[in-house]
């Protein structure tokens, strides 16, 4: 579209989506039916010059629009015209008059936020092409926050002809409104809602998610409250009372389960008249008995993470609380109160964050400077503008997402005098705190701060955790804080862009944590690190200038866990003695790196090690030393020719990634793993069959061989008789895209634990009997199977999936009494009469099979409806 016309128009929507991934399927087919429902849309139809700034006009357009939709697509963020209308959408936000409604095409949340996965790759690429360090940086600011929006999660698109569309606990019927009439979409189209406001719902069909039958939920009591499915004797009866006064709801059941584990029968009692007591009272109200039964430090802290650190990382916000209270988060985690996600995240349930704020709501209804916590911040801004602060608030967080006209005084905080935890985003503040204002204060959040005279101002001398993420802070700056500052434990300097050259440490620090991730002036680490003795992270992440590690690494004998991907680092090397604690190793993306030494094998600590991308021809032998090693990833290090034998030493090995290497034999020792439990090979140009692999006791979780390389195959013995001794697998997908001649064994179904199996490309005379607890069954281009066996013995099987196979019937069909899945593509199969038996079909798919006459009747289906069939044949 030429904008140079539009500047006048207001539009309703603003697309932004990247050209190449889904012009010519989604975002054409969205603004069409975005379009037909009366609603104005403005789509960019050019791709940005390298090197040229976004259009005026173009601008204008943005700001002109009342909705901005950015579709993310896997390369959205290889596009700099994507990240410029981004970023410029982002800074719109603060009038109040834009809203943002992100769409997950084909990439999650997590990668848009985070800047993982392609995302990263994208920005990688981009640095390299010289593009301005401040510039990256105000793009990955604006994709982290958009990322932590609501949005739209586009899990499954095909040929602009199907979507599946995921609105997650929505809240506002509008959002729903925007999907204009759901007759737009093409056929087998879904949207799932999911809500706790069922007037939401009016106009379309709703399905309510029905209970639990009550054997289903004494069973998930019974896991909680026991470890065990079913009661111990002298407990059915009490147990079969606790549940139905639960009601069978499945979150009240597991937090009430874990609080009476090994709780004696008096307890027991007490907590059922409790519930009993309470028989029509919401889920809060009985979620309530778990939180009552805390002792005052346990509901402290979780008051603070309900209100302010769910997605924090818990080795930060544990220097929040003093050492004797953080002991106080197991008894939450037993309890099931909070759990510890991926990345050591903090997690709690929407329903007890909820309970939790309406707790501290409730301490004063009509006041909110009353309470213990202000973490809205309506509330927050409200208390300080009108000075009705008291000593009672203990946290505060603002939320400005923009460089905000609102300006604090310390008058506004005076009352303040107990402050614990403060977020003050990118709010102003003017006038001397330093007069000891905020004596208690241990967390200050001040990311993406812009005026340093003011952080200059704040008395820091407490502060034991300092967030000054995407902040304009200077060296000089930097240089003052530290002076005060000698109690931090935790410093985020992420994203300081401002930083070039290096950055000095005092001697006096006991720094447990420091990030300088994305930092990407930063040419090197000063040797004044030697002074961070206790440092237990250091994560300089996309440090692209850096280059070197210092020798004075050696000093910091408590660090755990060393991040250096995305770095230009070039070698490893680690003085003896050095790095003992070292737990976790990741250079992932150091596309410079070529040598790592043997001095990697003092590295006794060590559990992960990952080298994705590193330019290194071989491993030290002295790899083979790292006898705590758990995980390898050797992913895309595509100058790798082989590893050392001394591989065999690496006795916790659980998990190794070899894709896309240039290995081609595995060394003899790799027999002696006897605890790995996952092999990736995909891509893997072997030329002598690894039958060591058959020796690997606990190959468990997944075994993928992929191999791609002509004249390889015709090496491998056809007989893959070492499958059968895999016992305890629970995943194969072999996959040979030269048709290999294979041979699975006879005795193939008795790996009794194997749940899923994936054959694509591979040239099967016949495929044996198969383990008769599959779950998945997945045959694509296996042109060669005429016959599939007998499937009746596989009763549990949940999804099947034949693709560009050849064969007339699927036996045993009519047995799979559990089968939910069933895809049928480019197959010559000529009935399907068996379809009647399977009762509990969801999602049937068949479609290019010629030989098929038609389909059985299946209307007295109850779970399958008309609209879940795809049913092409021509």
């Amino acid at each position: 579209m030429d904008v140079s016309g539009c500047s006048s128009k207001i539009y309703d929507v603003f697309l932004s989506f990247r050209g190449p991934d889904v012009r010519k399927s989604f975002a054409d087919f969205l603004y069409h039916g975005l379009e037909n429902a009366g609603i104005s849309v403005f789509r960019d139809e050019e791709e940005l010059p390298v090197g040229e700034p976004i259009q005026p006009n173009l601008v204008q357009a943005i700001k002109q629009s009342k909705i901005f939709m950015p579709i993310f697509s896997s390369d959205y963020a290889s596009s700099k015209s994507c990240l410029m209308e981004v970023q410029q959408m982002k800074g719109c936000l603060g009038g109040g008059d834009h809203k943002i409604l992100p769409i997950f095409f084909d990439v999650g949340p997590s990668v848009v936020k985070d800047q993982i996965d392609t995302f990263e790759i994208s920005f990688i690429e981009h640095e390299r092409n010289g593009v301005d360090p401040e510039t990256i940086s105000k793009w990955k600011f604006a994709l982290k926050e958009i990322g932590h929006l609501k949005g739209w999660d586009l899990q499954n698109f095909e040929n602009g002809k199907k979507v599946l569309i995921l609105l997650d606990d929505l809240d506002d019927h509008k959002q729903l409104e925007f999907l204009g009439e759901p007759n737009q979409f093409g056929p087998g189209s879904r949207i799932i809602v999911t809500t706790r406001n069922g007037d939401i719902l009016k106009p379309v069909e709703k399905y309510e998610v029905e209970c639990m039958n009550d054997d289903q939920a004494l069973q998930l009591f019974c896991k909680h409250a026991f470890r065990m499915d079913t009661p111990p004797v002298g407990y059915y009866h009490l147990s079969r009372e606790i549940v139905s006064a639960v009601k069978a709801l499945p979150l009240a059941l597991e937090v009430i389960g874990c609080h009476l584990f090994i709780e004696g029968e008096d307890v027991w009692k007490g907590t059922l008249e409790k519930l009993k007591q309470r028989p029509e009272a919401e889920v809060e109200k009985k979620l309530m008995i778990s939180y009552e039964s805390l002792d005052e430090i346990e509901k402290k802290i979780f008051l603070d993470i309900a209100c302010f650190f769910i997605g924090k990382d818990q080795r930060i916000a544990r220097y929040m609380w003093d050492d004797h209270e953080f002991i106080a988060i197991r008894t939450l985690i037993s309890r099931s109160l909070v759990k510890i996600g991926g990345n050591c995240k903090l997690w709690m349930h929407d329903l007890l964050r909820d309970l939790g704020r309406e707790i501290v709501r409730k301490e004063n209804p009509d006041e909110p400077g009353k309470r213990s916590r202000l973490w809205n911040h309506e509330d927050a801004t409200s208390t300080l503008q009108n000075r009705e602060g008291t000593r009672k608030v203990r946290g505060l967080g603002l939320t400005f997402d923009d460089e905000s006209k609102s300006c604090f005084s310390p008058e506004d905080f005076n009352p303040l005098s107990n402050l614990r935890f403060l977020k003050l985003g990118q709010a102003n503040i003017k006038g001397d705190f330093r007069n000891r204002l905020f004596p208690t204060l241990r967390w200050l959040d001040w990311a993406g701060c812009s005026s340093m005279a003011d952080l200059l101002n704040l008395h820091m001398d407490d502060i034991v955790i300092l967030d000054l993420s995407r902040s304009q802070i200077t060296q000089d700056t930097y240089s003052e804080i530290m002076k005060s500052a000698g109690k931090l434990k935790v410093l985020d300097l992420g994203g300081c862009v401002n930083f070039s050259g290096s950055l000095q440490f005092p001697a006096s620090m006991t720094l447990k944590v420091l990030t300088l991730e994305d930092c990407h002036r930063l040419r090197q680490i000063d040797p004044s690190i030697r002074y961070l003795k206790e440092l237990e992270s250091l994560n300089l992440k996309m440090c692209s200038e850096v280059a070197n590690l210092p020798s004075e690494l050696s000093f910091m004998k408590c660090l755990k866990e060393l991040l250096i991907d995305g770095t230009s680092v070039r070698k490893l090397h680690f003085p003896k003695g050095s790095m003992k604690q070292l737990e976790t190793l990741s250079a992932r993306g150091c596309k410079r790196l070529g040598e790592i030494t043997d001095s990697i094998g003092g590295l006794k600590s060590l559990l992960h090690l990952a080298l994705d991308d590193a330019i290194i021809e071989k491993l030290p032998r002295s790899i083979g030393e790292l006898a705590k090693l758990e995980s390898l990833s050797l992913r895309n290090c595509q100058n790798l020719l082989e590893l050392p034998d001394s591989v065999g030493g690496l006795e916790s090995l659980s998990d190794i990634d070899l894709t896309n290497t240039r290995i081609d034999e595995l060394p003899l020792s790799f027999k002696d793993l006897a605890k790995l439990k996952a092999l990736k090979m995909e891509g893997c140009f072997l030329r002598e069959f690894p039958d060591s692999i058959a020796d690997l006791p606990n190959l468990k979780e997944e075994l993928h061989l992929r191999l791609d390389g002509p004249g390889y195959i015709s090496r491998f013995p056809q007989d893959f008789e070492w499958v059968s001794r895999l016992l305890k697998l629970e995943a194969l997908e072999l996959s040979f895209p030269n048709h290999f001649e294979l041979r699975l064994p006879g005795n193939f179904a008795g790996l009794s634990q194997l749940r899923k199996l994936t054959l694509i490309y591979v040239d099967l005379r016949h495929l044996p009997q198969l383990p008769s607890r599959l779950s998945r069954l997945s045959l694509q281009n296996c042109r060669s199977l005429s016959n599939l066996p007998d499937l009746s013995n596989i009763r549990g099987l949940l999804e099947l999936e034949l693709k560009h196979c050849e064969m007339a019937e699927i036996r045993g069909l009519h047995c799979l009494e559990a089968l939910q899945v069933l895809r049928v593509s480019y197959c010559t199969v000529q009935t399907l009469e068996a379809l009647e038996e399977l009762r509990h079909l969801r999602d049937l798919k068949i479609f290019h099979c010629s030989s098929l006459a038609n389909l059985p009747d299946l209307s007295h289906f109850e779970m399958l409806q008309e609209k879940d069939i795809e049913y092409w044949n021509w």
